[in-house]
């Protein structure tokens, strides 16, 4: 049970937080769960430097990573990427049409 983080978006969460001029030692990535969109759900990805009580902790590729309880439930397992592509419409679309 637990929450991952690749590398490369490791990478990107600790240049995110450096421009947002947050402390390297008190940064957490959290990843959360909110009523909304179009299957009822959006998923929520914020840099913090406080967590609250109840948050669950991970760490994965030297990026601390919190949770609410309710959220673990949804995201349990869940390793975030970070893709580096241009999109377009007309990629989407080919995207899109492959499924």
């Amino acid at each position: 049970m637990s929450l991952t983080i690749t590398e490369r978006a490791a990478q990107e969460v600790n240049t995110i937080a450096k421009n947002q001029d947050l402390d390297p030692d008190k940064a957490m990535l959290r990843m959360a769960v909110k009523a909304g969109g179009c299957a009822g759900f959006t998923y929520d990805l914020d840099l913090v430097e406080e967590e609250g009580k109840e948050d669950q902790e991970f760490v994965s590729n030297n990026v601390k990573i919190i949770c609410d309880p309710k959220s673990f439930l949804y995201l349990d397992g869940t390793n975030l990427i970070c893709l580096a592509i241009p999109v377009t419409i007309i990629s989407v679309i080919s995207i899109l049409a492959m499924n």
